[in-house]
């Protein structure tokens, strides 16, 4: 009887094709589940996945459809993680086009070794189209509208001088200047609004 016992038991144990975590357990789909009951063939007992890398739907519209491809680099992040990017890439396009919101639906393959993230989550993704080095730089924040034309205000002396700038790439954070500033140069990032040309500033911080 004990060996008939230990057999059961040994029987009775489920084990995981896979390396993972439980996501759901059947009682919590209102099932009851106890020790001892007996299942039916196929009855979902319990939900197991891994989350070392997780899949993100994102939507594409405009003229970003032209852009995206597989194996795109792309960035996630969450706002409970400010500043924390996580790495991806682009695994697969939609073959259609959604009909009521004309979007193309991209799915994204991020890295999760941490387990930061978790399923259901609505992250935040950048998809890199395009990268660029050595070039000048500009922090977002300290970009303001002139007379309709993005515009920066760069210390000389003790006044500020109003410079009008092609810009470039953007990030999000920072952007690039290809025309109107050189590398160096100082700009004003705080008050921009009260500012005008030639307007004489003080700095209190370097």
């Amino acid at each position: 009887d004990y060996e008939t016992s230990r057999h059961s038991e040994f029987i009775s144990n489920l084990r995981s094709p896979m390396d993972g975590v439980i996501l759901t357990l059947a009682r919590e789909k209102g099932q009851p589940m106890a020790n001892g009951q007996l299942v039916k063939r196929g009855q979902m007992i319990a939900q197991i996945a891994s989350l070392k890398s997780l899949v993100v739907d994102v939507d594409i519209v405009g003229k970003n459809i032209t852009q995206v491809r597989p194996d795109l680099p792309a960035k996630a992040s969450y706002h409970a993680w400010d500043g924390r990017e996580f790495d991806g890439h682009v695994i697969r396009l939609s073959p259609t086009i959604n009909e009521k919101t004309r979007a193309l639906r991209a799915e994204v393959e991020i890295s999760n070794d941490e387990g930061l993230l978790r399923p259901g989550m609505f992250v935040e993704v950048a998809l890199i189209v395009e990268k660029r080095e050595q070039v000048v730089t500009i922090p977002r924040y300290s970009l303001t509208q002139r007379g309709g034309r993005r515009v920066a205000f760069v210390v000389n002396g003790e006044r500020v001088e109003q410079r009008n700038l092609e810009l470039g790439l953007d990030d999000g954070k920072f952007v690039e200047v290809r025309k109107g500033l050189k590398a160096g140069e100082k700009v004003v990032v705080l008050g921009l609004e009260t500012l005008s040309d030639q307007m004489p500033v003080r700095i209190t911080a370097r």
